[in-house]
């Protein structure tokens, strides 16, 4: 060890001196600290550049040509194509409508005036009217039943959502309990508009949310895909069927649509006009492919998968642990099994997958791979909270698996960190957009061409259209194997990325 400091006496005159010194070291530590507040600035202000810069390209790319019919969809020309016009990815709300934001809520309320729940409600945007679930049991202060169900809205993209009290004599009645995803910072915040005085209040951020919805990684609570439990449509049948309703949600809906609900607020909702039935499904009313729990799903599981993407690309270690964190994913997909697949269930299908997941394992066992979970809670990634969509936080047993149906919370989240990768090291774009696919698009197999292609539609219609946006494309066109990410994405690349991202591990890692 090398000595800085020696102990002698020190005179008189350098003693004297030592007020200049400090002040001197006061002011270069000082200097310091400002330099370091302005790289984090700096770096936050990068990561914002950035993402701006995305999206207007994003935008950039995006065209309607009306569509191709493929013989049995009508499909889009490319990744790219929306089939229908749209004003931008995101657009602004109508002159007669909020922003389906907390502070845009709260300014609205404010401008028009308005004094109840009821008149609010008639205000709503269509895609917010659309996309909906009925719920009879409940945690939250508010009561549910068979009777009076809770109205869950979810809108197109799960950015914002809001649980309606039906029940007149609900001490809560009065209350709109809502949650919000920040799209800058990926938090989740719980807040609640109380109508009950004069002057309707909103209540942000409450702490007592957080009990049940988690804290540094709070999320939205659903039942995951085939338990939704205390949901309308849940299914009562045995077997492989996602919705299959019972007779008594059948009946309630039937009377909600014929205006016998008994409550006023179910008549802000869009019914696709079809009897409900036991055994059958609710479709959204205006969706091309429809089915409510399903579609409800992967809206709240991309709009989380997005909220985690967020927090996770701010920590300081992610752009560097990329690649690794990927190789992570193949290792953690491995031990997992794809449930459900809405699409293509053919023996070939299977086959392949077997066969793929059979020569990853063999590539994995030349050269340690890290634990993903570990390395995401290093980041401030908690799956154990984050991904337990099906549970209550701090009660119940933590449940990360939740699912999509072919995909769960780690496979969409995995997609955001390939699809930003791919924009920054070029041999794994080279590598996206040379491999041909293995599982072309359901029923639209001239849409896309390569990975990178698939990519690009997943990634449009998962995370960049939100709002009115979504809801007008996909009343026309929604791709049915939407969320099959692993079998479409990663499974084709694996046999070439795989030895890339193990080339790029830290030496430490490689050599265990």
């Amino acid at each position: 060890m090398i000595r800085i400091f020696r102990r002698y006496a020190y005179p008189a005159k350098s003693i004297a001196a030592w007020p200049t010194l400090l002040l001197v070291i006061g002011l270069i530590v000082l200097i310091g600290l400002i330099g370091l507040i302005q790289a984090c600035d700096s770096s936050n202000a990068s990561l914002t550049e950035r993402k701006a810069a995305h999206d207007d390209a994003i935008a950039s790319r995006i065209y309607h040509s009306g569509g191709v019919f493929s013989g049995k969809e009508l499909c889009p020309e490319s990744a790219w194509d929306t089939i229908t016009p749209i004003d931008s990815l995101n657009p602004p709300p109508k002159e007669s409508e909020p922003e389906m934001t907390v502070k845009g809520m709260q300014q609205f309320i404010k401008d028009k005036g308005i004094k109840s729940v009821d008149e609010f409600l008639t205000y709503l945007p269509a895609h917010f009217r659309n996309n909906f679930s009925l719920v009879e049991k409940t945690i939250s202060a508010g009561s549910a039943s068979l009777e009076y169900p809770r109205i869950i809205l979810f809108g197109s993209d799960g950015h914002f959502m809001m649980d309606l009290p039906t029940d007149p004599n609900d001490h809560h009645y009065t209350h709109i309990p809502v949650m919000q995803l920040d799209t800058q910072t990926g938090h989740w915040e719980l807040s609640q508009f109380d109508f009950s005085e004069e002057q309707p209040i909103v209540r942000r951020n409450l702490a007592k949310c957080r009990t049940c919805h988690g804290d540094a990684n709070a999320r939205p609570m659903w039942g995951t895909f085939w338990e939704w439990e205390g949901i309308f449509g849940d299914s009562v049948v045995a077997g492989p069927r996602p919705e299959a309703m019972h007779h008594t949600h059948a009946i309630k809906m039937n009377d909600i649509m014929r205006g016998e609900g008994g409550s006023t607020r179910f008549d802000i909702l869009k019914w696709r006009k079809t009897q409900m039935r036991r055994g059958g499904a609710r479709m959204l009313a205006e969706h091309d492919f429809g089915p409510e729990l399903v579609i409800s799903n992967i809206v709240m599981g991309s709009a989380t998968a997005l909220g985690t993407y967020l927090r996770l690309s701010h920590h300081d270690d992610y752009q560097a642990e990329r690649h690794e964190m990927l190789l992570a994913y193949y290792l953690h997909r491995l031990e997992k099994q794809t449930r459900y697949v809405k699409a293509d269930n053919s023996k070939a299908r299977f086959e392949y997958a077997r066969d793929t997941n059979l020569a990853i394992s063999q590539q994995l066992a030349t050269q340690a791979a890290p634990a993903l979970d570990p390395m995401l809670l290093r980041m401030g990634i908690d799956t154990s909270e984050a991904f337990s969509l099906a549970t209550i936080h701090g009660q119940d047993e933590p449940k990360p698996d939740w699912s999509m149906g072919a995909s769960d919370l780690y496979d969409m989240l995995m997609l955001q960190v390939l699809d930003e990768l791919r924009r920054d090291d070029p041999i794994v774009a080279g590598i996206l957009a040379t491999t041909a696919l293995e599982q072309p698009l359901y029923l639209c197999p001239d849409t896309v061409q390569n990975v990178d292609e698939m990519i690009d539609l997943k990634m449009l219609h998962l995370f960049h259209l939100k709002g009115e946006a979504r809801y007008q494309v996909h009343r026309v066109y929604y791709p049915r194997d939407l969320d099959d990410i692993y079998e479409q994405v990663f499974l084709p690349i694996a046999d070439s990325l795989i030895p890339y991202l193990q080339s790029k591990q830290p030496l430490a890692v490689a050599m265990q």
